[in-house]
């Protein structure tokens, strides 16, 4: 799934070894090395991805990717913000700034192509429901999508978890921000549960038992009516 993608980092020897990296896995890369050279890049050049460091100096990547997610015109790019910093809070200000993922440095490569591949084939279905909106438009058949996240309502969320107690407590989080949430605990269940209603997102624990989160992805994955669901 190899794609363009954008490396922001004040540190040229870090955009460097990014380069390397990904151009081996034959991704067309771009470099970068402050917050209003990105912002200038993804308007004129829409990237597949953007790879977005934290701590740089100026304008942050939290400032840079909340104004990337602010505009109508680029927030369907993703971007992935790397971080040497591993606390709760710099997550969820990533999270809140609207970053898609989130990796700590140094980057595992086997994790970067992975989250790069995923990002980017959702981009990509992004990208074709747009052309279809804009073909449409252009004969006065369609209105405009509303891509603002502020904008969305409340979502179906299925919660998966064999704790009672950590499963409960995200369910009660992800419902005390407006979405409808529902809790399972068997891996049959999960399947057979989100096969007749998927809802809008599963959330899967990773130290989920018995088949594990992966046997329950794999489970969906291969099930007609589940395969697109997040």
């Amino acid at each position: 799934m190899p794609g363009q993608v954008l490396i922001v980092d004040d540190l040229a020897t870090s955009v460097k070894v990014l380069a390397a990296k990904l151009t081996s896995e034959y991704y067309d890369v771009m470099p970068a090395h402050d917050g209003a050279q990105v912002l200038d890049i993804i308007r004129s050049t829409e990237p597949d991805l953007v790879l977005l460091d934290v701590m740089m100096p100026g304008m942050d990547g939290f400032e840079v990717c909340r104004q990337i997610k602010s505009d109508p015109a680029t927030r369907h790019v993703p971007v992935i913000l790397l971080t040497a910093l591993n606390g709760v809070r710099d997550r969820v200000n990533g999270l809140t700034a609207g970053s898609d993922d989130f990796l700590s440095k140094p980057v595992n490569d086997t994790m970067l192509f992975a989250r790069a591949d995923s990002l980017i084939r959702i981009k990509r279905v992004v990208d074709q429901i747009k052309l279809h909106q804009e073909t449409l438009r252009s004969f006065g058949m369609a209105a405009d999508l509303d891509w603002s996240a502020d904008g969305a309502a409340g979502g179906r969320v299925t919660v998966v978890d064999t704790s009672d107690i950590y499963g409960g407590n995200l369910k009660k989080t992800i419902e005390d921000e407006g979405h409808e949430v529902t809790l399972l605990t068997g891996a049959e269940e999960t399947a057979a549960r989100i096969a007749e209603d998927p809802g809008d997102l599963a959330v899967l624990n990773l130290d989920y038992e018995g088949r594990g989160p992966l046997g329950v992805v794999s489970m969906l994955r291969s099930n007609q009516a589940t395969r697109h669901p997040r």
